[in-house]
């Protein structure tokens, strides 16, 4: 302590000098923090205020020229301005073209390099839009057309395939089984005969005979042949003839005459008319053209009427029968056996009958006949030639 010598007159100097500078700070520091609310109430009008326009459209451009001035880099390309698109317009027309057409006119890869401008029209190929349509509309498109037109319906005629032997009798074939289809069931078994079974199988029926129709047009008329085909008139004639009077023997009768006369018996006078047709043809072509016909081939002709007239006679004597008890005996081609007697006449009497007559290769018959000219035919021949 002796050793200590304080001089209280200068701690009192610096302790006055210490208390002088912590104020000075102190009131420096509750000054700045006095002065900065005032500052955020006076800075913050001035940011809530609207710019003028001359200001943002600066801002805009300062904006933009920085952003390209930033985004061109030595390491980045510069961006290319795109070229402008043209206008798409729908087109004025349409123009229908087939395939080839527009194959040949404008390839695909032309389409693609120039495209169609306003003043084009626009190209859609027909054929493929028609092979997007179903069976029953291009048929319905067909028949329209065909209705309306009848030079077209003559060009679409020459257009089409000869349909063969083969391709009708499958036709055939195949409107029967749907005929057969549509038979009803019974607890005693498949109901073909009553009127219930008739209004069950009418459109099937009908849809037979109509195709039945159509084919015997197709190959007994002779018109329907053209003339390179001529050759092929008898011996297709008289085989689809054969198979046709098969079919519909086959076919159940009903029990109704009515029914029957409308039907079925309309079936066979159809039949007859097409043997008459096809005879008279015959005999027309060995008159008048010199055709000559093998013997045997025209023999068989001539036995396949005879006996099918024979058959129908049998059809057509129990129609007639039900027709009298039904009080509607008005149908006199029943008794005629629905046209069939007079085909066989016709084939007897004219120069086909002459043919199997002047071959001498049939021993077993035994030779008459009614009017005397041909010589003689078989027993057979005769009683269906006279009606016996």
């Amino acid at each position: 302590m002796s050793h200590l010598k304080v001089s209280w007159g200068g701690v009192a100097a610096a302790i006055n000098n210490a208390s002088a500078t912590f104020g000075t700070s102190e009131a420096a520091e509750q000054e700045s923090a006095l002065a900065q609310p005032q500052q955020r109430q006076v800075t913050q009008p001035a940011s809530n205020a609207e710019p003028s326009t001359p200001s943002r459209k600066r801002k805009a451009q300062y904006t933009d020229n920085d952003m390209d001035t930033n985004s061109e880099s030595p390491s980045t390309p510069s961006r290319q301005r795109l070229p402008r698109q043209a206008r798409v317009t729908p087109a004025k027309r349409i123009r229908l073209i087939w395939d080839s057409e527009s194959e040949t006119a404008r390839p695909s890869q032309q389409l693609l390099n120039h495209p169609v401008t306003n003043s084009e029209e626009r190209a859609m190929p027909l054929a493929k839009i028609l092979e997007t349509l179903d069976k029953e509309s291009l048929l319905t498109l067909i028949k329209s057309l065909v209705a309306n037109n009848q030079p077209l319906a003559v060009h679409v005629a020459s257009l089409l395939p000869r349909p063969s032997l083969e391709s009708a009798k499958h036709h055939l074939q195949t409107a029967m089984t749907q005929l057969e289809s549509s038979y009803p069931y019974t607890s005693k078994g498949v109901d073909r005969a009553s009127d219930y079974a008739f209004g069950r199988c009418r459109k099937a029926l009908v849809s037979f005979l109509d195709t039945l129709s159509l084919y015997l047009t197709h190959f007994t008329e002779p018109c329907s042949y053209p003339p390179n085909l001529t050759h092929e008139y008898p011996s297709d004639s008289f085989a689809f003839l054969q198979s046709a009077a098969s079919l519909l023997s086959s076919i159940p009768r009903f029990t109704s005459p009515q029914r029957n006369h409308d039907t079925l018996d309309e079936g066979w006078r159809t039949i007859a008319r097409a043997y008459r047709i096809a005879i008279q043809e015959c005999c027309r072509r060995m008159s008048q053209e010199g055709r000559v016909f093998p013997a045997s081939v025209v023999g068989g002709w001539l036995r396949d009427v005879t006996l099918l007239s024979h058959a129908v006679d049998s059809i057509a004597a129990v129609s007639a029968a039900q027709q009298q008890q039904d009080g509607s005996a008005g149908f006199s081609d029943a008794a005629n056996g629905f046209g069939f007697r007079e085909a066989v006449q016709e084939f007897v009497r004219g120069e086909l009958g002459g043919i199997v007559h002047g071959s001498g290769n049939t021993p077993e018959y035994s030779y008459a006949n009614q009017d005397g000219r041909l010589g003689a035919m078989s027993n057979l021949l005769v009683a269906g030639a006279r009606g016996d």
